[in-house]
């Protein structure tokens, strides 16, 4: 499945809820996200700018490879996701194989739907949130994210990844 995604950083996260509800979104979920992103011990999915994720989403376990991005303002990704159902076991197997954990993460998740289009404030523990917009084309995305009151230069193509990292060295 094709992913096509913008992030806008800083927002006011009652102020968006509102906004959100306000253009006819509807919140479909909070849920907490612990995840885990699994690498070979020489780095090779990082060079290649591919993700290995295991992920559990409130009471789901999430299993996800992503490819390279197109180069851009919008992030463009190859994505094959699937359930599992158990985040423990699933994580000794990629151990067992040889991967290494790269990186953790703990965040809190809500999310809206609007049509074919995705809208997720995510907050992590000691950055500001952000929310991002997924949604079938870069034109789609371009609208919500003029309806929402930003421009496109106020957005970024960061992952989330990179969004950590983005503030642990401010």
């Amino acid at each position: 499945m094709k992913e096509i995604e913008l992030k806008i950083l800083e927002i006011n996260v009652p102020e968006m809820r509102k906004k959100l509800l306000s253009l006819g979104a509807t919140k479909t979920e909070i849920v907490h996200i612990h995840a885990l992103h699994f690498d070979s011990p020489d780095l090779k999915l990082k060079k290649n700018k591919e993700l290995l994720r295991l992920r559990k989403v409130g009471e789901r376990t999430e299993l996800c490879f992503k490819s390279k991005s197109k180069e851009g303002k919008f992030r463009n990704a190859e994505e094959i996701q699937t359930q599992v159902d158990n985040f423990e076991q699933t994580k000794e197997i990629f151990q067992r194989l040889g991967f290494i954990i790269r990186s953790e993460t703990k965040k809190t998740r809500e999310s809206y739907h609007h049509g074919k289009v995705c809208f997720e404030i995510d907050t992590f523990p000691d950055i500001p949130s952000l929310l991002e917009i997924e949604g079938p084309s870069e034109e789609e995305i371009k609208k919500w994210v003029e309806k929402l009151g930003y421009t496109l230069d106020q957005t970024s193509n960061m992952t989330g990844g990179e969004v950590l990292s983005y503030y642990q060295k401010k």
